[in-house]
């Protein structure tokens, strides 16, 4: 089965909310504030959007470029408190894009993920990107999801083994 995919235009944002939520903190000092603005302007256009259209199925996939991954993960062995802080907000912005272009996905709290099927793993692999046997993607900032919205867990690929699971 074939696959067309388009990039979405998207204008990435800063969501304070959920950045402090993936942190785990209550209070952002001005340490932090210096730190995410840091790497705000620094990652600027190295977020990737795209849809992905499989013959009735559409997904929106939304990942930061293997360098900033990299980035990350070089800071986990000389500052992890930096690495901790950026780490949360790059996934941030990921979830901030998908909320904001799936309004819904605020209100039930979560991106539901696809079931693999062949034409999506190529479509995929078309982007360099793979679907690994845990059922997650090759970057570590990344996010994929059937679009527009469908449903949260009982579309959910992972539904048996979340945590987050509800019935919906």
């Amino acid at each position: 089965m074939s696959f067309e995919i388009e990039a979405i235009e998207h204008t990435p944002y800063f969501d304070m909310e959920t950045f402090m939520i993936l942190t785990q903190t209550n209070k952002v000092d001005r340490a932090t504030v210096e730190i995410v603005q840091e790497y705000l302007e620094k990652w600027q256009g190295k977020m990737e959007v795209r849809g992905i259209t499989i013959g009735e199925k559409k997904f929106l996939l939304v990942w930061m470029d293997k360098s900033v991954e990299d980035e990350v993960n070089t800071l986990w062995e000389t500052s992890p408190s930096r690495a901790f802080t950026v780490n949360g907000l790059a996934q941030a912005l990921c979830m901030a894009l998908i909320r904001d272009l799936i309004p819904e996905i605020a209100i039930k709290g979560c991106a539901p993920v696809p079931t693999p099927f062949k034409a999506l793993k190529d479509a995929l692999k078309s982007l360099d990107l793979t679907w690994e046997k845990d059922s997650t993607l090759s970057r570590q900032f990344a996010m994929l999801t059937p679009y527009p919205f469908q449903g949260g867990c009982s579309i959910c690929h992972i539904n048996g083994d979340c945590p987050n699971a509800t019935a919906d």
